[in-house]
């Protein structure tokens, strides 16, 4: 980036591109300080978000930059309507995949935060014949219907480890039922 600054600054000398030559290298400066503070702050999901954001936001002046010059050396870069609304379309859609990745990431350290941690989750979902469940996080563990009714129990393993035989239950959704610290909880359960 530094010697694209260089080369505008010898061969180009336009103030508009200079400025944009100018723009990325600071966002460049931004975004290496904002990467420090994302792994600083063990990877606080909205710092993850605007770190992204940013790299994109340089990529898309880069591509700029590349199209505006090109008539200069006689490949003019040709973009028609179509292109450039797939351009945006993939922009906003790689935009809402990092937005919606660090809400999982928010999420998930909710879930690690109330004591939740991997070993809480149910495996595997969706299931096909038996759900294990890891640990011995919580009590009063039952597989129920959507109406409540209690379906099924689980065989208690080694170290607290349970596991549900669903071999009996149709293909549909479930619920998995269980307490933990004094409050009830329900998990979606999907069957193959």
């Amino acid at each position: 980036m530094l010697a694209g600054f260089f080369w505008c600054v010898i061969f180009y000398r336009k103030r508009w591109l200079l400025g944009l030559s100018v723009l990325n290298l600071v966002l460049i400066a931004v975004e290496a300080w904002l990467g420090s503070i994302v792994v600083a702050t063990n990877l606080v999901p909205w710092t993850i978000t605007v770190h992204l954001f940013l790299a994109l936001v340089i990529l898309l002046l880069q591509l700029y930059i590349i199209y505006r010059i090109s008539p200069k050396y006689g490949v003019k870069i040709p973009v028609n309507r179509r292109t450039f609304y797939i351009w945006w379309a993939v922009f906003a859609i790689t935009f809402y995949q990092m937005f919606l990745g660090t809400q999982v990431r928010e999420y998930i350290d909710a879930l690690t935060k109330q004591g939740l941690g991997r070993e809480a989750w149910s495996n595997p979902n969706p299931f096909v014949d038996f759900i294990n469940v890891e640990g011995d996080f919580c009590s009063s563990l039952k597989i129920i219907d959507a109406l409540g009714n209690v379906l099924l129990v689980p065989s208690t393993l080694n170290q607290g480890n349970r596991m549900f035989d669903t071999r009996g239950l149709p293909s549909g959704m479930y619920f998995l039922r269980y307490q933990y610290q004094n409050v009830d909880r329900v998990e979606k359960l999907i069957k193959h």
